[in-house]
């Protein structure tokens, strides 16, 4: 997976979701952390904020630090809310883009 094969899917202030046009690995940055992914293990990741989601995101506390473990063995982030919001919001614009490249890669 080379930068240069890299299709940025969505940015913002606290990381990128990007897809590998040789590999179709998805690559997400969170502030210093990278992750690759395959398409299911990108799915598993995406899963753990399913809760996240279903709950009213304003009500989570502007104070409070959350630990997010990930699906890569040993492997927890620590984030503030403002990250959490932009990790949701990099995975919710980043889900809609794969999902209509998966659209219009059907035969």
């Amino acid at each position: 997976m080379g930068k240069d094969n890299l299709y940025i899917l969505h940015e913002n202030k606290f990381g990128y979701i990007a897809k590998c046009s040789c590999c179709n690995q998805i690559q997400v940055s969170l502030g210093n952390t990278v992750f690759n992914f395959s398409k299911k293990e990108y799915e598993e990741f995406d899963s753990y904020f399913n809760e996240i989601r279903a709950t009213h995101i304003k009500s989570l506390s502007k104070n409070q630090k959350y630990i997010i473990r990930t699906n890569k063995e040993g492997v927890a982030i620590t984030v503030t809310n403002n990250e959490l919001l932009a990790i949701v919001e990099l995975l919710n614009f980043a889900n809609i883009l794969l999902e209509v490249s998966d659209l219009m890669t059907i035969n």
